[in-house]
């Protein structure tokens, strides 16, 4: 059946409307329940779950266009691992916007603080997270800049930098801990 599904997305990728059918309505449970199970983890902000399926549909056209059969293993397993990622980060950019996007519950309201202590506050922020990442070792600098920056996989984290994936995710890791301490004394 892989060699089947393998065809089919060759025959996708050069543009056979056919196999491209085809290939979504093999993985569309797939694509479901990636979109239930993204609904349920991390209830969406003003999304439903028919936008998870669109939003699942869409990235499984895009990651059958970036599909390499070398080095990814199958379609099936590639599309397990990417699809639920870009529902979450979809997730998380609509919580986003959505937090930008909300007003304060009234103009005139005592307890909303000043525009420019907030803008100030936001830009030592911002200089606080830019110092603590000074500190780190400039592969853990890159690993995050890659993963959180460039929104990249732990895989092709790895592949950029030489590293395998259990290298990235203790780099990561490491990092992380590192920024906790240094934000924390602050």
């Amino acid at each position: 059946m892989t060699e089947a599904v393998e065809k089919l997305v060759g025959l996708a990728q050069r543009g056979d409307e056919e196999a491209r059918r085809a290939l979504l309505m093999r993985f569309e449970p797939l694509l479901r329940a990636a979109a239930r199970r993204v609904a349920g983890k991390h209830p969406p902000a003003g999304l439903s779950v028919a936008d998870l399926w669109e939003e699942a549909c869409l990235a499984f056209l895009e990651l059958l266009a970036e599909y390499q059969p070398r080095g990814c293993g199958s379609f099936g397993v590639y599309l397990s691992k990417k699809v639920p990622w870009r529902l979450a980060n979809r997730v998380r950019i609509e919580r986003e916007y959505e937090a930008m996007t909300t007003a304060w519950p009234d103009e005139d309201d005592d307890e909303r603080p000043d525009q420019a202590e907030t803008m100030e506050e936001g830009i030592l922020d911002e200089v606080c997270v830019a110092q603590a990442l000074d500190q780190l070792p400039p592969q853990q600098r890159k690993v995050l800049r890659r993963i959180y920056w460039l929104a990249e996989s732990t895989d092709e984290v790895a592949a950029a930098l030489g590293l395998t994936p259990r290298e990235v995710n203790r780099l990561r890791r490491r990092a992380e801990e590192k920024l906790r301490g240094v934000l924390k004394e602050r």
